[in-house]
């Protein structure tokens, strides 16, 4: 692809945009384990940043994760709790900093027209932190990945979605982002 179209189509790395169902909805007891499932991606749907998600680049997604942890390598997925401000001023958004590994993704998969993942929270300074917040009912997960990003009237098609992270946020700062 030449560069001038690669431009145009706004290769684009980005905190997605469609908030994950946030905790505030369902009493913070359902959230009190160490696991849990969350909806991060609706498929085929106009989501509340204008974009559109293909089911064919989501099933896309959810085979390179299953093919990721089935390889030799046996690569982890894992995912970051920070605030809004930590994104902002986050130099390189495509890489996962340990210091804010909170959680690691277990599985992912689509159910009727949402993509799901199990998020385990993990033994680590920011997973404590989230393990908490999570029980009071107060954090959001979003999906942060790279993509080409198609716009048409103002809605935006995602082509060639690649995952990098599930990330946790406050529910109050999910909004800002």
């Amino acid at each position: 692809m030449e560069r001038r179209n690669f431009l145009k189509t706004v290769a684009a790395i980005l905190p997605f945009g469609f908030a994950a169902k946030c905790f505030g909805t369902k009493p913070a007891e359902s959230y009190s384990k160490k696991e849990f499932f969350v909806n991060i991606i609706q498929v085929d749907k106009l989501n509340g940043n204008s974009r559109i998600y293909p089911r064919k680049v989501i099933e896309k997604v959810v085979d390179d994760f299953q093919k990721s942890l089935d390889s030799e390598r046996g690569t982890s997925f894992y995912g970051e709790f920070f605030t809004a401000e930590d994104m902002r001023k986050s130099q390189n958004k495509s890489i996962v900093v340990f210091s804010n590994i909170s959680h690691s993704i277990e599985e992912l998969f689509i159910s009727g027209d949402c993509l799901f993942a199990r998020i385990k929270i993990l033994d680590t300074p920011r997973g404590k932190i989230l393990s908490d917040l999570c029980k009071e009912g107060k954090i959001c997960f979003r999906p942060r990945g790279v993509c080409s990003i198609f716009a048409d009237n103002g809605i935006k098609m995602i082509k060639d979605f690649k995952l990098i992270s599930v990330d946790a946020l406050l529910e109050s700062e999910a909004a800002c982002l």
